[in-house]
């Protein structure tokens, strides 16, 4: 822009160069801003209101509930005088003979949450049909209510929460099962968002206010984001399946959200607002031809029973009218006291919730059910006087013809008969009904029309050519104008949290997200990757084929849902120590996840069950890591040379005196990557190793999302991400081990496996750690072992036996970074910080040996890790009875301060034995890395302790920001505080400088 000005003002005052120019900077500074904005501050603007005003806030009743419908398509055309019969067009034209299944393998899921869509936007006013008392924007209204009375009624009026599996439209309780279900889902992610929410408490934003203004914010925002899970719901689950492009590998989706910039032809499409929708979408949104057998049958019953036994063809519209409004008449105002209806067998709890078994069967059984297939002569029985109020309303509303309709959606009109059907019973019908194609009217017309064939990718949907393109039309505009789904959805409204839970990601299903809705309000009743749950608008059966036609069907579990399991907890010492020794009857668990994680891989690690070839690996392994003696004295060196090498890269002058860094992130995490890499021989650049392919963060990452995909997978709404990118992560590790084998074996190394200590110690200078590291690598090469076996070693020793710098099991980062919190963020352990700083300072046997019990003891206090066993037979174990299946969790913080176990266990004892510390399991799977955690808890607290008045730094940067997942336990958030993590990722502390050293002496 400089260059230009500087350009212009050369130029004299007549220059035509210049005027253009001058213009030209004028427009594009003019063009950088919005004129006038569409978005504004405060929460009146924030926040969607209950009605739907405001969402274009220079035109706020634009859309709002309780309007008029706007009419989007002019009527030209003359009509009959007399209009065909309705009862007798629907008899001919509509009634179903036979049911044909969706061609595309689309399940009734689809429509029941098309039904949620429909509602959502359209409900006439039964005293004005030109009024629409929804607003004009998909905002879970039918969830929420349309007014503020509505809205209140459905709330708890605390801390954001609505009342339980409830919601606010009535209508919809006229619906299929499947379609409550649905919302049911809806109403339990609020509550959750809601609770996280508050557990995040982003910024300090939901706290530190009164009760009202608490409940307020809290529903609100809980509302923003379970309405852009809907959103994406109905963009990349509904819409790609309305596409059909689910039946290819392709990651599009139609997301009209996207910011369409200005081109030199055209203005970009504007976004935000604002919609009013139109009488003629009300006529489009009946998609009464694509309802299942399952749904079918439910209609006739329930109409069945509203009407007192009157046949279909027999109900007038005076019947029609009585019977909704004694139905809606029996109704409860009160949300939380409705229910499904009684054929459907679903009871409210005493706790006001419906059971997850209901839930599931409706679900499941929603899910194998197909849908119908669209055109004429498929609607119903049971729907004919549904239809018959649908036609009259039409023409109460003048709407246009077929042809205009379809001329207004630049498509050709039908010029015969035979262009809206081929079936010769209704092209006849049609012809002596209206006399000319020009005269068949919108309604029936949209659903007298043939369908569109199945086209993969193009047509799964397969509705009607006229409803096809309007539908997709409309989907556009719905969400493209509403400024909540594109300038105000960002993490300013939704929190980083809330943003990132319901933000799709394209490589899963190209964005689908039904998955997480039914995995956060259902735990653990369908497998992470149900064949039903993670597209559930196919049937299982199309989603069979579909996976199978694309490789990908290994990626599915085809079980069943059924009820999650019961885990049995053990606290006992004496129960835990027995059972984690007893591996015949309580095998280890842990490994499967990794068995198959590549298909062409298979895994070969001690961690993955209890067989001899395990335990045989296992004391391989030991022996040649600790069998020469040296990688005590190597560890000790390379240690506390790494430590005091990054706290001094770390650390950041903030004051005159203070200096501050971030513990975990700058020193905990670097010093354990390196130690994991140089020992194991894996890939880092280092100036030992300057061709590294892994940075420190790189290789970090790798490893943690492998760990957390094997030890840390507690979240079945994330398991399927988890493992794609464990997945691309373990491939990264295989190739680069592989490499690293194949490079150290031609090199010779092979020859001279133990030479290379033995050369340093003659150099008169301790080995490093990587040397050490070189020579385990070659010791199992002249051994024989296969490359993938030693690839496996490579990875999974440092991931399974000491933690790959995040682990809780076997701790090492995670757990010093708690005994440092426990040390200098809790009160009353100053005794302890000076025990340790004494023997810190003593450099005899005596103190090192008493420092490393002195840490065990410390993680004794801090630690909160558990361990899995799967009972193999029925059996008893002091007094503790297991089913064969059943999974055994111990608690090994809770057994490590049982005094059976670890007498007087809130004192600090220097003489416990060794093997009974429980944080490295005691068992045939005790820790092969305790020794080497321990030295490195030991060099870290070392490191730290002796900084002056080392404390957490002020505010929420020093905190350890911890929530509480249900049914988990214990999480940490990110550093962005955008994901639940199982570990601490930053933590920032400071200390003084006084001028004598930043650091103090090493010992």
């Amino acid at each position: 822009m400089e260059i230009v000005i500087s350009m212009v003002s050369s130029l004299p005052r007549g220059s035509k160069t210049r005027t253009k120019l001058t213009n030209s900077l004028i427009n594009g500074l003019w063009d950088s801003l919005e004129h006038p904005p569409i978005s504004f501050l405060g929460n009146e603007y924030q926040y969607r209101t209950a009605d739907g005003s405001n969402n274009n806030i220079h035109f706020p009743d634009l859309g709002k509930a309780n309007m008029p419908y706007a009419k989007s398509i002019q009527s030209q055309t003359f009509p009959h005088g007399v209009q065909p019969d309705p009862g007798l067009l629907f008899d001919l034209c509509m009634k179903r003979e036979t049911f044909r299944e969706n061609e595309a393998g689309i399940s009734s899921v689809l429509f029941h949450h098309a039904a949620i869509i429909i509602h959502d936007l359209f409900h006439t006013d039964p005293f004005d049909q030109n009024r629409n008392l929804c607003s004009s924007y998909l905002d879970l209204a039918p969830l929420y209510g349309s007014s503020h009375k509505e809205q209140m009624a459905m709330r708890t009026r605390e801390k954001g929460l609505l009342k339980a599996d409830c919601f606010s439209d009535k209508r919809l309780l006229g619906q299929p099962p499947g379609v409550a279900t649905i919302l049911i889902l809806y109403n339990r992610f609020h509550n959750y968002v809601a609770q996280m929410l508050l557990q995040v408490n982003e910024g300090g934003r939901f706290t530190g206010m009164d009760e009202h203004k608490q409940d307020e914010d809290l529903f609100q925002t809980a509302r923003l984001i379970t309405g852009g899970l809907y959103i994406n719901i109905s963009m990349h689950d509904y819409l790609r399946a309305i596409t059909n492009v689910h039946q290819t590998g392709s990651n599009w989706t139609l997301d009209p959200r996207v910011e369409i910039p200005n081109n030199i032809f055209k203005q970009g499409t504007e976004r935000g607002i604002g919609n009013h929708v139109s009488a003629e979408f009300n006529l489009l949104y009946r998609f009464h031809p694509a309802i299942s057998q399952q749904d079918e049958a439910w209609i006739s019953n329930f109409f069945d029973l509203i009407f007192d036994g009157q046949p279909p063809d027999e109900i007038e519209i005076k019947d029609f009218v009585k019977a909704a409004m004694k139905f809606e008449k029996s109704i409860p105002d009160e949300p939380e006291k409705r229910g499904f209806q009684k054929s459907d067998n679903i009871e409210r709890g005493p706790d006001g919730r419906f059971k997850d078994a209901d839930l599931v069967r409706v679900l499941k059984d929603s899910i194998e059910a197909p849908a119908g297939s669209f055109g004429p002569k498929h609607v119903p029985a049971a729907m004919r006087i549904i239809e018959i109020v649908g036609i009259k309303r039409s023409r109460e509303w003048r709407s246009a013809t077929l042809n205009e309709f379809r001329k207004f959606f630049k498509l050709q009109p039908h010029q015969t008969f035979e262009d809206i059907s081929v079936n010769p019973d209704v092209s006849d019908a049609l012809s002596s009904l209206y006399g000319h194609p020009d005269l068949v009217e919108s309604y029936p017309g949209l659903w007298i029309e043939d369908a569109k064939p199945r086209m993969d990718p193009g047509s799964g949907f397969c509705a009607p050519y006229t409803v096809g393109r309007a539908v997709l039309s409309d989907a556009v505009t719905l969400v493209r104008s509403d400024r909540f789904n594109t300038k105000d959805y960002h993490v300013g409204n939704l929190t980083s949290w809330g943003m990132a839970e319901v933000q799709q990601d394209y490589e899963t299903l190209g964005g689908s997200m039904f998955y997480k809705l039914i995995q956060r309000t259902l735990p653990g009743w369908f497998p992470y990757n149900s064949l039903h749950a993670m597209q559930p608008m196919y049937t299982k059966n199309m989603n069979r084929e579909i996976a199978t036609k694309l490789g990908t069907i290994g990626q599915y579990s085809e079980a069943d849902p059924k009820p999650p399991k019961a885990p049995v907890m053990l606290e006992k010492y004496v129960t835990i120590k027995e059972v984690l020794n007893d591996p015949k009857r309580f095998p280890m668990p842990l490994g499967f996840q990794y068995f198959n994680l590549l298909p062409d891989h298979k895994v070969e690690f001690m961690l993955g069950g209890d067989l001899d070839k395990h335990r045989n690996q296992r004391n391989l392994v030991g022996n040649l890591l600790y069998g020469s003696g040296d990688l005590k004295s190597i560890l000790h060196s390379f240690l506390n040379e790494q430590v005091e090498a990054h706290l001094n890269h770390a650390y950041y002058q903030i004051g005159k005196k203070t200096y501050q860094f971030d513990f975990v992130k700058d020193v905990a995490i670097p010093v354990l990557t390196r130690f994991l890499a140089d020992l194991f021989l894996l890939d880092l650049k280092t100036d030992e190793n300057p061709s590294g392919s892994y940075d420190i963060e790189g290789l970090y990452k790798d490893i943690h999302t492998m760990y957390n995909w094997g030890y840390d997978n507690t979240d079945p709404a994330n398991s399927w991400n988890l493992r794609r990118k464990a997945q691309q992560a373990f491939r990264r590790l295989l190739d680069s081990a592989k490499k690293t084998i194949r490079k150290e074996a031609n090199a010779g190394l092979t020859k001279a496996v133990s030479t290379t200590v033995k050369r340093a110690e003659h150099l008169n200078r301790t080995p490093t750690l990587r040397e050490f590291g070189r020579e385990f690598i070659g010791q199992l090469v002249a051994k024989g072992k296969p490359k993938s076996e030693i690839s496996d070693i490579m990875i999974f020793t440092p991931l399974g036996a000491i933690g790959p710098c995040v682990t809780e099991a076997y701790i090492p980062k995670h757990q010093v970074t708690k005994i440092l919190h426990y040390l200098i963020a809790e009160p009353g352990n100053t005794d302890h910080i000076q025990n340790l700083l004494t023997r810190f300072g003593n450099g005899t046997d005596k103190a090192h040996h008493e420092l490393r019990r002195y840490v065990l003891e410390l993680q004794r206090f801090v630690t909160s890790e558990k361990t899995l066993r799967l009972t193999h037979e029925n059996c008893t174990v002091q007094g503790q009875k297991f089913k064969k299946g059943d999974l055994v969790i111990c608690d090994l913080a809770a057994a490590s301060r049982d005094p059976a176990g670890y007498p007087d266990p809130e004192a600090v004892k220097l003489d416990r034995p060794l093997h009974d510390y429980m944080a490295y399991a005691i068992s045939p799977h005790q820790c092969i890395g305790q020794s080497m955690a321990v030295s490195y808890m030991v060099a870290m607290l070392r490191g730290v302790l002796k900084l002056k008045n080392l404390r957490p730094a002020p505010g929420p940067m020093g905190e350890l920001k911890r929530v509480i997942v249900p049914g988990v336990g214990e999480k940490f958030l990110s550093e962005d505080w955008s994901t639940i993590i199982g570990d601490a990722q930053s933590w920032k502390l400071q200390f003084e400088n006084d001028g004598m050293g930043i650091l103090g002496a090493s010992t």
